[in-house]
């Protein structure tokens, strides 16, 4: 079947050769992203009470693994992401979860899935998933939005967050799909009304799954003033066809980490998301940077593009 995509503004790339420009700004179909990089500072937390923490799963031929990272007590998950390591080979990504519940025993996590697809590695792997808490924020709930349940080969899902409340990270799973559809969207951006939003896509791999599937997105939200955050993105360098491809972005100095995410263009079902990592500074203290990484699973000699996102806060 023909992919099938919601209805959502596009976010705009800016030109290869400005990926690394300072200030550019993209305005497409009503939505507002800022396309920013700037050098490396010192950073530390700006947000208070933000810390971050890992979990990893052992390194075996489990077929499908998830790993959940535990906030501390009396903090609330802001954002995360995950990395598949090891023989990463037919692993997909189909799950980087923010989760709250209302028990207060219970503490915030970011739980991630990852999955071997019909031809399975040759190998030992593991996945890891990674929490960005801080103290509970005014208003901070997790919006999720579910895609119809159909057999579309793929689907783009938005995850509104409410009047007044900002998106500080995002998340996505994929129910169903048997390890043939995975994550090639993670991504959050703002409005030109001021309204934020988390933006996530699946796509089933180069053989197809049979079955039907659906799309959860997630969305972090808070009441945090717009003038206090800034979305940043930034493209992979390099070929556009490379087998693999490596985008990071910073964050200005003095500004954290709440969130961040990727997108593969043009995947075709042929490449794959491999990690998006938040940095760690000494102490688990969330840094200023995150990085993607994709690569091509099946050979493919198209032009293709990697793209990084990032939520900072002050």
């Amino acid at each position: 079947m023909h992919p099938r995509l919601r209805s959502v503004a596009a976010i705009a790339a800016p030109p290869r050769n400005a990926s690394r420009t300072l200030g550019a700004l993209a305005l497409t179909a009503g939505l507002l992203v800022a396309f920013q990089v700037v050098a490396p500072a010192p950073a530390s937390a700006a947000l208070p009470g933000a810390v971050g923490r890992s979990a990893q799963s052992p390194f075996d031929s489990e077929r499908a693994k998830t790993i959940e990272a535990t906030c501390p007590p009396g903090k609330r998950v802001t954002g995360g992401s995950g990395r598949v390591t090891g023989i990463t080979s037919h692993v997909v990504l189909t799950r980087m979860q923010p989760r709250h519940t209302n028990n207060p025993d219970v503490p915030d996590s970011y739980v991630v899935t990852a999955i071997e697809d019909e031809t399975a590695p040759a190998g030992q792997w593991a996945v890891t998933a990674y929490a960005l808490c801080a103290d509970p924020l005014p208003g901070q709930t997790i919006v999720i939005s579910r895609s119809p349940t159909d057999s579309g080969s793929s689907e783009r899902e938005i995850a509104d967050c409410p009047a007044g409340r900002r998106a500080l990270g995002s998340g996505v799973r994929v129910n169903g799909g048997g390890g043939q559809v995975h994550v090639t969207e993670m991504t959050m951006g703002a409005f030109a009304n001021g309204r934020t939003s988390s933006f996530v896509t699946a796509q089933e791999n180069h053989d197809g799954f049979g079955g039907d599937w659906s799309l959860d997105a997630f969305a972090v939200c808070a009441t945090i003033a717009p003038e206090r955050q800034v979305y940043l993105s930034s493209f992979a360098p390099g070929p556009g066809s490379a087998d693999r491809k490596v985008a990071d972005v910073t964050c200005p100095a003095g500004m954290t980490i709440t969130g961040g995410g990727a997108e593969i263009g043009a995947s075709s079902g042929r490449l794959v998301m491999e990690r998006i990592l938040p940095e760690f500074l000494v102490g688990g203290i969330p840094g200023d940077e995150y990085t993607a990484v994709a690569r091509e699973e099946i050979l493919n000699d198209d032009f293709w593009s990697l793209r990084v996102v990032a939520s900072c806060v002050d």
